[in-house]
């Protein structure tokens, strides 16, 4: 009888997790959501549900009647919670957002509402993920964005995901940061964020159709875009050319990037390998001052007709120069924070919050009007080239 209790007992705590268990037939998985707004100001709420019986063709036998790849459903209401949630008018089941991946705000929508005011529902959500990648539809409907299929990826928003990751990876000129992530930045004292952007081209109504699957080039391109920064909770434009690049050199979130000095057959193209950025505020007679300490290392991967690098002092000129050109980009940057975009992405104001914290509490109300703009700063920049293999002209 003893030992009867003591399995009843196991067998209790074992499965008492299944309570609140679904039937995944109950539920639609939803991989990628789009808001937007109507004129009146109401979201539309547009979700890409997986054909769990499609995209699992392979392995589970699905094949072309079982319906498309993915599924857009849209409602629209006076909250993005009632705008989901009636999406069972059109859908037979219930939205998991356990497994979203991406969330995709219209220009409209980042521009006219504050951002934590949007986000509010898939904070509280207890459902939902914090591991998606937030962006902005650049010049297009984010609903358009989810709604495209492509040849490579089974999934669309994996699609998507891949291409902000690689671009990131690859060019430094992305930000593949989670929402837990970007919620932590829009959160912090003296500090504004930015979001990846996604703009569209080609045929988008082809793009749609699964026809476009079989041809040799995509009807629709999606690219990764400039970076969108926000200034008091709103969007207020995209960075510049290489101020992308240097967000993340600044953010020491670049794993490789591109410089090139020269052109033609002046031309040095380097690769950065590695890098590491230290900002270190300080008051210089009575002024706010930030030392900015730059390492890099680097290979050389093409020169033009002009140039040789077969002697260390060819080398050091040339390194010489790639850190020039990199000190350029990162002033051209911070002047373009401080007086084009005047939104501190940067993180200046963060940076005295922490690091003098008295001083900063007396100008605090002042500083994002009087004293950013003014913050002078000393950039100093390291760059290590190999001493041999690869960089010499054969």
């Amino acid at each position: 009888m003893k030992n009867k209790i003591i399995f009843l007992l196991i067998v209790v705590v074992l499965f008492n997790g299944l309570n609140n268990s679904r039937e995944l037939n109950d539920i639609a998985i939803v991989s990628s959501i789009a808001i937007d707004l109507d004129e009146e100001d109401n979201y539309i709420a547009s979700a890409q549900v997986l054909n769990t019986k499609k995209t699992g063709g392979l392995s589970s036998g699905g094949s072309s009647s079982d319906g498309a790849i993915i599924n857009v459903y849209s409602n629209k209401a006076e909250s993005i919670q009632e705008a989901i949630r009636n999406m069972v008018d059109e859908s037979p089941k219930k939205l998991y957002l356990a497994h979203m991946k991406l969330l995709i705000l219209s220009e409209k929508v980042a521009k006219n509402n504050d951002i934590l005011d949007t986000l509010d529902f898939f904070i509280r959500d207890n459902e939902g993920s914090n591991k998606f990648i937030l962006a902005i539809a650049k010049d297009c409907s984010p609903k358009d964005l989810i709604s495209q299929l492509t040849p490579i990826q089974t999934m669309p928003s994996q699609n998507i995901i891949s291409s902000i990751t690689i671009t990131n990876k690859y060019e430094g000129i992305s930000s593949d940061n989670r929402f837990s992530d970007n919620l932590k930045i829009m959160l912090e004292e003296g500090i504004e964020p930015v979001f990846v952007s996604l703009s569209l081209s080609g045929d988008i109504e082809e793009g749609k159709s699964e026809d476009s699957l079989k041809q040799t080039s995509p009807a629709s391109n999606i690219k990764i875009d400039d970076l969108a920064y926000f200034k008091s909770g709103k969007m207020i434009g995209y960075l510049n050319q290489n101020d992308n690049m240097v967000y993340n050199l600044m953010e020491n979130k670049i794993n490789n990037a591109i410089i090139r000095v020269g052109q033609n057959e002046e031309r040095i193209v380097a690769e950065i390998i590695k890098s590491s950025c230290k900002m270190t505020p300080k008051l210089e007679n009575s002024k706010l001052c930030v030392d900015i300490k730059v390492d890099l290392e680097c290979n050389i991967t093409e020169i033009g007709q002009s140039k040789n690098l077969n002697n260390k002092e060819n080398i050091n000129d040339a390194n010489e120069k790639i850190k020039d050109e990199v000190k350029k980009y990162i002033s051209k940057y911070i002047y373009d924070c401080q007086h084009v975009y005047k939104s501190d992405i940067i993180g200046f104001g963060n940076l005295f919050y922490k690091h003098l914290n008295k001083e900063y509490k007396k100008i605090k109300e002042e500083f994002e009007k009087k004293y950013f703009p003014n913050i002078q700063v000393n950039i100093d920049v390291n760059s290590k080239l190999p001493d041999e293999g690869g960089i010499k002209k054969i």
